[in-house]
């Protein structure tokens, strides 16, 4: 099945470059180590393409799998339509699917994504997002956001801070940090530490990302629950 969802998303991308207003794609893994002792891979692939010079599409395929714990895997599939404010800044809504074993959800908001100047003459991206999601024909629900602030250190590396909150059904919150490195020719490797605040307890997670730019990338990151909280 990754494999399949893998072959998906680079059949996309590559039709896409060839076609007129392609901006850009990502085709990765993330591995998430929770120190609950099991691993977490989620294996992504996005695209998005220019509608007109404003106006965007991006479309996410995915699936997220458990090792070491019987959590069984989920598809994962999401939109977003955008609007292009300058080169450096885009606004958007998005919905996403995902089908578990425990059931079927959805997810939905609005988000945002801009250059916000710099800090230090280092260039700082900062990229936010409120969302609904809730389980098809069943009570379980949250609303939550979150944002994620990345500083350009060096021409190759980015450190990386994320923050998300949910209420609801899901009172957890999560800080991280990491950094990523611009290997060359598209190809990025990142690590990150969280911690996740619940009640009654926390839970630490470490995570590596392997991935793949074509052209600009995609322009906004996923919405599903395992980019919430990576490692739950």
């Amino acid at each position: 099945m990754k494999t399949h969802v893998l072959a998906i998303t680079f059949s996309l991308a590559a039709g896409a470059v060839g076609a007129q207003g392609f901006l850009g794609a990502d085709v990765g893994v993330d591995l998430t180590r929770n120190t609950g002792d099991f691993t977490q891979g989620h294996y992504y692939g996005s695209a998005t393409y220019g509608i007109t010079p404003s106006l965007i599409a991006q479309v996410d395929l995915g699936y997220t799998d458990y090792y070491g714990v019987s959590f069984g895997g989920a598809q994962t599939i999401g939109g977003h339509l955008g609007y292009q404010l300058s080169p450096t800044a885009a606004i958007g809504g998005f919905w996403g699917f995902e089908d578990w074993p425990q059931g079927k959800y959805q997810a939905y908001g609005i988000e945002a994504k801009t250059n916000a100047g710099a800090i230090a003459g280092n260039p700082l991206t900062l990229e936010g997002y409120l969302v609904n999601y809730s389980q098809n024909g069943g009570s379980y629900s949250f609303a939550g956001g979150g944002i994620d602030a990345g500083l350009q250190v060096s021409p190759a590396s980015t450190l990386n801070l994320g923050l998300f909150s949910g209420g609801g059904d899901l009172d957890n919150d999560r800080v991280s940090i990491g950094v990523n490195y611009a290997v060359g020719n598209g190809l990025n490797v990142g690590l990150e530490a969280g911690h996740v605040f619940q009640p009654g307890s926390d839970e630490n997670t470490f995570g590596l990302n392997l991935s793949y730019q074509l052209g600009n990338g995609a322009t906004f990151k996923e919405r599903n629950f395992t980019s919430f909280l990576p490692g739950l």
